[in-house]
């Protein structure tokens, strides 16, 4: 939605939408089954979060041939993943400052970037000098404001977001804008599509977010 914001007027928005769904998808399946290969074939067990990136496939890496070559190679890609993420992030907090506040771009730009830093500072500083444990869903956790964010992030502003683009795209949005932008011209499809955003999608994102403390028990 963030670059999507920047798009062309002739950029298709439901095209786009498709392919990117399609795209995100397929990436998101093929690093799965490199991922699992790669840990499996190098005898380890199955971890996740940070341990699973900087401990785990560094392992399998340097054990696999040429891992020396492809290991840089993976890990830039994941910079680059995480930097386009953060750009796609910041960039709605800064064009609020900008229109709403009068704050010039580079200044939106710096205020938000060294917020960004502090947070991730402190989320780095929790692996660490800033360690403490909780109790959450009868599991406890060891690393502070990581794990705090991580739970915050997963189990309410993800699903709470996508729920709130529904509602806003189904029922606030003008009608004709959204048709116009779609590109959805059939008598049935266009109320076909309003119905399942304003009604099935907030349903179906509400029961996945009641139903996600249940994965961690």
């Amino acid at each position: 939605m963030a670059y999507g914001a920047y798009a062309r007027s002739r950029v298709s928005t439901g095209r786009s939408a498709l392919l990117i769904a399609t795209i995100d998808s397929s990436a998101g399946i093929l690093a799965g089954i490199f991922v699992l290969s790669l840990i499996y074939g190098s005898g380890q067990e199955i971890s996740s979060g940070p341990l699973l990136l900087f401990q785990t496939i560094p392992y399998a890496l340097a054990r696999l041939p040429g891992g020396i070559v492809i290991g840089p190679i993976f890990f830039l890609t994941i910079a680059l993943a995480a930097l386009l993420s953060a750009v796609a992030l910041v960039e709605p907090a800064i064009s609020w400052l900008r229109e709403r506040r009068g704050v010039r771009r580079s200044q939106a730009v710096l205020t938000t970037g060294l917020a960004g830093w502090l947070l991730g500072v402190v989320s780095i500083l929790s692996f660490s000098y800033w360690s403490f444990s909780f109790s959450v869903l009868g599991l406890e956790k060891k690393l502070g404001v990581f794990d705090i964010l991580q739970l915050l992030t997963a189990n309410l502003l993800l699903p709470a977001g996508g729920i709130l683009a529904a509602i806003f795209v189904g029922w606030v949005l003008n009608r004709t804008i959204t048709k116009k932008e779609l590109g959805l011209t059939g008598p049935l499809v266009f109320p076909l599509w309003l119905r399942t955003v304003r009604v099935v999608i907030p349903v179906l994102l509400f029961i996945v977010a009641i139903a996600l403390p249940s994965l961690y028990q």
